[in-house]
């Protein structure tokens, strides 16, 4: 059989493409589309399909033809289930005398696997434009200028926003075919994540080419931390293929935290879908181990480049490769360690994350020490933390912690005033490491636009999505000590019941969406955050959330959620918000409603050793509780995005690092 060239020919030698002889005692069962199976001996096979005998004469049997299912069999053992199309049939004649067939197969998905590209996101904001293209001419990013294995090289040297100009320099030798007015597709990477920019070519002088200045940046979709390409020569896998015998070692070319491609020849019998039962990777911090499924086999010079995802590998070991790929991307961040502690207190302080001026003077100091301590040595299932030295001294820092099920909340984030860098150093890896975990379903962050001296402040640039990316401007009010509402103002607090929640559940599915209702766990049977409380209480600390209705004589005026926990897990008071729900829209018995629900929770807050209590409210809302004494804090936006819109916020921060 044959396959497409990269420009989308058929080759006129169908034996263009290196073939190897499968082992003897290789079958493949094929499923007739009559419905009949056939166990058939596999002739050949590349990595863009394989070669069949039929021994029977099929006058059905047409180039074009959908085989239903084809199963590989090695040694008694099925190594691969897919369907195929026939691509050509050649009659034959058997050892024995009888005629026969010979099938050339492409099997589904093959060409897809080659040619489909990976679908991209957009951003068209003039000021992101012009941050992504700093940052590559700041990184030196490298564009291969056609897809010719002799096309020659650039790397980004200027972006003139002003004179709407982009400058690339020509590095190294190779071909150069470029017409004036071209539109060019140029791919590169910034810290690992593929990315392009479309622009029309103008002229050339000398060693630099010049374009017109692009509307768009697109990002290809983020793959589970992007691919590291720069890597040790001598980094190999050895891994066992079902259709030859013996250990196959190959260089890798690029790596990511799920996977990874290697050089492969045809003698390898790779195809795709295949299960390799042993894959081993050396790494300098040890051996990775585990299996392995081929995901794409492409054309790559005289050979074949093979990616592959990993299977049945250990936490430990996707730990490991993790880290391995985030050391080589950023280099100067790593994992918080408990010993991280006595220099940390100095960068809170500095970055103004306490309530309190001199935590160390609060009556709750040591459980704070203890909670940090707490979270830093045992908390890897609620807390993952990344700070950025250079030598001793701790430059920024960035937390989540797991405020909601499978919710990851993005807290502490900021960086020294003379660093030198922004936090986006170490929230990007951050979020890298949790986003690879299979317990991570949501992000959730809190910040403050006003204050933010870096990128993060500048995620408004994003455009929100209903299902995966959601964008909420609050205010953030606290209070210590406020008096009572009046006894005519006044509304009876109680505990909700197990009989309220399914009614509470049902009022907070009316007024938020499906995303914020399964992020912050708001069905009945996780209001009071039982299953979160469970992974707290396995490293020494607790949270909690209590539901407080508001209720007159004529039914409920409305509720609160009011979130508790250990102190020291938020230093800013976001792991303790309240949240105010009145049921009125207006009127006395709306405004009767907040004040009282608000009161009850600064009580709860104070019983439970939370010394000041956080309120996230609307700008309507401030203006009532501002009225009763309570103190606004600020605006603040409330991020709340999928696995799918945490790619779109690491790629932001990428191009706006």
């Amino acid at each position: 059989m044959r396959a497409p060239d990269d420009d989308g020919d058929e080759p006129e030698n169908r034996r263009e493409l290196r073939r190897a002889q499968a082992p003897h005692d290789s079958q493949i069962l094929i499923e007739l589309p009559s419905g009949e199976e056939r166990l058939e001996p596999l002739l050949d096979l590349s990595p863009t399909g394989v070669a069949v005998l039929l021994r029977a004469t099929r006058s059905a049997l047409q180039p074009g033809t959908v085989l239903r299912r084809l199963r590989f069999f090695t040694d008694g053992e099925c190594t691969l289930q897919t369907r195929a199309t026939i691509r050509d049939v050649q009659p034959v004649t058997l050892a024995d005398g009888r005629p026969g067939l010979k099938l050339g197969l492409q099997l589904e998905g093959e060409a897809a696997a080659i040619r489909t590209e990976l679908p991209t996101q957009e951003y068209t904001q003039p000021a992101v434009v012009m941050d992504a293209l700093q940052n590559l001419v700041a990184a030196a990013a490298v564009v291969k200028l056609d897809s010719a294995p002799t096309a020659a090289t650039a790397i980004f040297a200027r972006a003139d926003g002003k004179g709407r100009l982009l400058v690339l320099k020509i590095d190294g030798n190779g071909t150069l075919s470029l017409k004036r007015g071209q539109d060019v597709d140029l791919v590169t990477e910034l810290y690992g994540t593929r990315m392009s920019v479309v622009a029309k070519y103008r002229e050339r002088r000398g060693d630099e080419l010049r374009f017109t200045w692009p509307s768009v940046v697109r990002v290809f979709k983020y793959r589970a931390g992007g691919r590291l390409r720069k890597l040790p020569k001598n980094l190999e896998i050895s891994f066992e293929s079902p259709f030859v015998r013996g250990l196959i070692r190959r260089p890798i070319i690029d790596l990511s935290p799920r996977g990874a491609a290697f050089v492969s020849e045809p003698e390898d019998g790779l195809l795709v879908g295949m299960l390799l039962r042993t894959a081993e990777i050396e790494l300098d911090r040890g051996t990775l181990k585990g299996q392995a499924i081929v995901r794409n086999v492409r054309r790559h010079g005289g050979g074949f480049i093979t990616g592959i995802e990993l299977a049945d590998v250990s936490d430990n070991g996707l730990r490991m490769l993790g880290e391995y790929v985030d050391a080589h991307f950023h280099p100067e961040v790593r994992s918080a360690r408990p010993e991280d502690l006595r220099h940390l207190w100095s960068l809170y302080d500095e970055m103004d994350l306490f309530l309190r001026p001199h935590a160390a003077l609060s009556p709750v100091a040591a459980g704070i020490d203890a909670t940090r301590q707490a979270l830093l040595g045992r908390g890897r299932s609620i807390h993952v933390q990344m700070v950025a030295t250079t030598g001793e001294r701790l430059l920024a820092s960035a937390e989540l912690v797991r405020l909601y099920g499978s919710t990851w909340s993005l807290v502490h984030a900021g960086a020294r005033r003379d660093a030198g860098l922004s936090s986006d150093t170490v929230v990007v890896p951050l979020i890298q490491s949790a986003w690879r975990r299979t317990d991570f379903a949501h992000l959730h962050t809190i910040l403050d636009p006003n204050k933010s001296r870096d990128g993060l402040a500048r995620l408004l640039s994003l455009e929100p999505t209903p299902s995966t990316l959601a964008l909420k401007k609050a205010v953030l009010m606290s209070a210590t000590t406020v008096a009572p509402p009046t006894k005519d103002g006044a509304a009876d607090i109680q505990e909700a019941a197990v009989s309220d929640l399914e009614w509470v559940a049902a009022r907070l599915a009316e007024r938020l969406s499906p995303l914020a209702v399964s992020a912050y766990c708001l069905k009945a049977g996780e209001l009071r955050l039982e299953e979160t409380g469970r992974f707290f209480h396995a490293v020494g600390l607790w949270r909690r959330r209590r539901v407080r209705l508001a209720m007159s004589v004529g039914g409920p005026m409305g509720f609160a959620l009011v979130e508790q926990s250990s102190p020291g897990v938020s230093l800013a008071g976001t792991a303790d918000l309240v949240r105010l729900f009145p049921m009125r829209a207006t009127g006395p018995a709306r405004q009767a409603a907040l004040l009282s629900l608000a009161h009850d929770a600064l009580r709860l807050q104070k019983d439970a050793d939370i010394r000041t209590c956080m309120f996230l409210v609307s700008d309507e809302e401030a203006e009532i509780l501002a009225g009763a004494g309570y103190n606004v804090v600020g605006e603040r936006l409330e991020i709340l995005a999928t696995r799918e819109g945490a790619q779109r916020v690491v790629n932001c921060l990428n191009l706006l690092s």
